[in-house]
Order: C-alpha cells, then sequence, then structure tokens
C-alpha cells in the first residue's frame, strides 16, 4: 500500500512538469482576473433576486479570514461598490456586466478544461458549438453557484431563528457555513473534473476534488499569513501591490484545481492498470 502511494505520487509530480501545469494555471489566472469584476456585478444583480446585495457583502466579509487581506479587500470593496449604486439590480447594466462576464471567465474556465484534457490525457473531440456550449454551462453554474451558496450561507441565522433567540443558535448557524462551503466546493470541483474534460464518462470519483479543496484551504490560509507578516508587495509593487497579490492568489488556486485532476487522473490510471493485470492484460508501455 506505502509502495503503491508513493509510485502513484511520484507519477503526479512528474506529471505536473511534464503537462506544464505551473504554465496553465498562469493562462486560466489571467482570463479570470480580466473578468473578475464583471462576474462581481453579475454575481451581485443576480443576488438580488434571492437575498439582499448587502447580505452577501456582509457574507463575502465574513468569509475573508481565509483568503489575503488584498484579496478580501479588493473583492468586498467592489461588491460593496455595486451593492450601494442606484437601482442596483437586474438592469441593462447588470445585464451588460453578466455578459461580459459570462465572456471573459468563459476564456478562463476553456483555459481551465484544456489544463484538464491535458491532466487526463484527454483528445479534445468535441465540436466548437459542443465545446463553447460546456464552457458557457460551466461558467453560468459557477456564477450561480457563487450567488446560492451565499445566499444559503446568509439565511442560516434566520432558520436557526426558528428556534430561539439562543446565542448558542446563533453560533451553531455561524459554525455551519463553513462545512457549507467546504460541502459546495468539492461537489462544484467534481462537477468540473467530471463534465469539463474531453470523454470524462465515468469520472465520478471525488478523491481529487476533496484534496483539493483541503488543499486550497490550507494554502489560502498560509499564503494570507505569509502576505501578511512576511511579504512586502505594496512597498515594492506600490498601488498594484493587491493587484499582484490577488493574481498570485488566483494562481495558486487555479494550479490547485488542476492538481486535484493530476489526482483523479492517477486514480484512474491505477484502477485501469489494476483491472488489466486481474484480467491478465498486458498494459501498455509507460503505465504502471
Amino acid at each position: 500500500m506505502a509502495n503503491s502511494f508513493l509510485l502513484s505520487a511520484r507519477q503526479i509530480w512528474q506529471s505536473i512538469g511534464e503537462n506544464n501545469l505551473s504554465l496553465i494555471a498562469a493562462g486560466v489566472a489571467f482570463y479570470t482576473m480580466f473578468g473578475l469584476f464583471p462576474a462581481i456585478t453579475a454575481v451581485m444583480a443576480i443576488a438580488a433576486l434571492l437575498t439582499t446585495p448587502a447580505d452577501i457583502v456582509a457574507q463575502l466579509d465574513a468569509l475573508s479570514g481565509v483568503v489575503p487581506e488584498e484579496v478580501a479587500r479588493t473583492v468586498i470593496s467592489q461588491a460593496s461598490a455595486v451593492a450601494a449604486a442606484p437601482g442596483a439590480g437586474l438592469g441593462l447594466t447588470a445585464f451588460f456586466g453578466l455578459g461580459l462576464a459570462l465572456w471573459s471567465a468563459s476564456r478562463g474556465v476553456g483555459s481551465l478544461i484544456q489544463g484538464l484534457n491535458v491532466a487526463y490525457d484527454a483528445r479534445e473531440e468535441r465540436s466548437f458549438v459542443h465545446l463553447t456550449l460546456v464552457t458557457l454551462s460551466l461558467t453560468l453554474a459557477g456564477v450561480v453557484g457563487v450567488v446560492v451558496v451565499l445566499s444559503m450561507i446568509a439565511l442560516l441565522p434566520a432558520v436557526f431563528a426558528i428556534f430561539g433567540e439562543d446565542e448558542l443558535w446563533a453560533q451553531i448557524a455561524n459554525w455551519l457555513r463553513w462545512p457549507v462551503l467546504l460541502a459546495t466546493m468539492i461537489l462544484g470541483l467534481s462537477f468540473v473534473y467530471r463534465f469539463g474534460p474531453c470523454g470524462s464518462k465515468g469520472r465520478r470519483f471525488a478523491p481529487g476534488a476533496a484534496l483539493a479543496c483541503l488543499l486550497w484551504l490550507v494554502v489560502s490560509i498560509g499564503f494570507s499569513i505569509y502576505v501578511s507578516h512576511f511579504a512586502s508587495y505594496n512597498e515594492t509593487f506600490g498601488a498594484l501591490g493587491s493587484v499582484i497579490v490577488l493574481l498570485m492568489w488566483i494562481w495558486l488556486s487555479t494550479f490547485i484545481v488542476l492538481l486535484g485532476a493530476e489526482v483523479n487522473a492517477e486514480i484512474q490510471r491505477r484502477g485501469t492498470l489494476g483491472k488489466a493485470v486481474s484480467e491478465g492484460i498486458k498494459p501498455a508501455r509507460g503505465v504502471g
């Protein structure tokens, strides 16, 4: 068991370099950065259908402890500006922002799909229309998912208030938002791993998604501590310091998502190898 684990870990490490995951993550981070602010506008507009924009801002502020201060400040500042804008809601500006966000974010999702294809050693065989629909669907699902999750978290205190005004219920509601957020992230990543890469039928296992979410939480908190206590981005880059930190955080997050795909791919490869051995089939060269 230990030997198999070490072999898998070594294979994943080699695949990270051979597949240039860091370079792919950089491309995805660029397009994600480009579409971030219109995406925030779209999220706040759609949020008006389920809750108030102010509640979304409050939840973003409450969840800011797991990301660098510069990232939280940038996102919350933009979200607050949108929430405070006169007539904030599903107006013409919001629809324009939603369209721009979907286009921009879809470029990032498209790059992510390419990275997933590389991780799974899959050749892209879907038509342009099919791939575009998959890309836009995943993008829209991500935007709506963020709104739904933050709305659910915002409603938790009201739900538990039914049981009484005791401070204990408020603490339970406050604690539950983290498992809800983590479970939703795992479900969302599993969805991306399932439908993102070409020919992904049967890739339904969640180990890569669970590992990616837990690793993201640890790395994000660690990067936040590093930026707060050891780095000096604001002194070095001036006004661009927050932008640099945000871009690096997105890059780290994307890299971890691709790493989760590599883990799933290795699990699938080991499963295929084990099945071949049990059936007496000689594995292809390079497998094992």
